[in-house]
């Protein structure tokens, strides 16, 4: 059987508040606020994803899921609200 870990990242899932998550907009593609609103207006728990996070040097760095946070932190009313993240570990 062929080894397949290679491909096969080592991640855990993690709650963490949204407060502790930093997304650089010069790595992801910009937030669209309209998409943010739009999508708070017809928020269904049943549709987040887990946010994918690269933990680096203590940095929780989003590179998938940015706007995922910011739809769950207007709908809640706070950055103090915990996502489920998958984080990477490097």
């Amino acid at each position: 059987m062929m080894d397949y870990s290679p491909y096969i990242p080592d991640v855990k899932l993690e709650l963490m508040p949204i407060r502790n998550l930093y997304s650089d907009q010069d790595y992801q593609r910009n937030l669209s606020k309209k998409h943010v609103e739009r999508a708070a207006k017809h928020f269904d728990l049943c549709q987040i994803n887990p946010v994918k996070v690269s933990r680096r040097d203590g940095i929780n760095y989003v590179f998938n899921g940015q706007h995922t946070i910011e739809i769950i932190a207007l709908v809640s009313g706070s950055r103090d609200t915990p996502v489920w993240c998958m984080v990477c570990i490097i």
